[in-house]
């Protein structure tokens, strides 16, 4: 996405906003998907596989909705200069509200199984704490950063895609341990989740073009449909 958006600034382009609440969605998904897979493993290496094996189905599931939405599970590749290459299926946004009803009930059963778990906080609390200092120091950026003490959000800071539209918090640890950075990402999950209810009601309240435009209109630079580029 981001070269997307650089290439974008570059040339001028100005988006539609429902290019920018899809990319929105796209982006905090995969947010969540990084998120999940970060804390499950960690406490699966604290010792605790139970919450591993119970949260990687809701990554499957963001799988399922990238795959509804452009055929690939990994990587969203109908990204284009402009927007997309094609819209979102009804199918993906059904995928989507399904996730956002019971991906947060797991979230807190996973929480339960681990927050105030003491074995957890003894093999996690004050194990590779980093200063706020030494993580800018060394570059440090996302929730490793913010679990440091650096109220530190791009988002919020130098919003792109219209983030300066959505309400969110930026979550903020103090001692950059382990278990910060375990609690930082799983607040942010759920700010994720809180931004792409946003993203789903403003699609919603688009009006005329704004509502069915996926791509800003850019024929110089907008790349053609595939069935046109791998052909004789």
């Amino acid at each position: 996405m981001g070269w997307h958006l650089t290439c974008e600034k570059l040339l001028g382009i100005k988006t539609p906003k429902r290019v920018d609440y899809l990319r929105i969605i796209i982006m905090e998904l995969a947010r969540i998907a990084d998120h999940l897979i970060c804390n499950s493993i960690m406490g699966n290496d604290a010792g605790g596989t139970t919450g591993f094996l119970y949260v990687m189905q809701f990554r499957e599931d963001i799988y399922e909705i990238w795959e509804e939405i452009c055929g690939s599970r990994l990587t969203t590749n109908i990204g284009r200069i402009g927007g997309f290459e094609r819209d979102f299926n009804d199918i993906a946004f059904r995928k989507l509200d399904k996730f956002l009803i019971e991906y947060p009930k797991c979230l807190a059963e996973f929480e339960t199984l681990f927050t105030r778990n003491r074995i957890f906080m003894d093999r996690t609390k004050g194990v590779g704490g980093i200063s706020a200092e030494r993580a800018l120091n060394y570059g440090f950026t996302g929730p490793n950063l913010r679990a440091a003490g650096v109220d530190y959000d791009v988002r919020a800071v130098a919003p792109y895609c219209s983030y300066e539209e959505f309400d969110f918090d930026v979550p903020v640890g103090t001692t950059g341990d382990v278990y910060d950075r375990f609690l930082v990402r799983n607040d942010e999950m759920k700010q994720s989740m809180r931004i792409i209810h946003q993203a789903l009601e403003k699609l919603g309240n688009l009006k005329g073009d704004e509502a069915t435009k996926y791509h800003a209109d850019t024929p110089e630079y907008y790349l053609p449909p595939k069935d046109k580029v791998y052909t004789k």
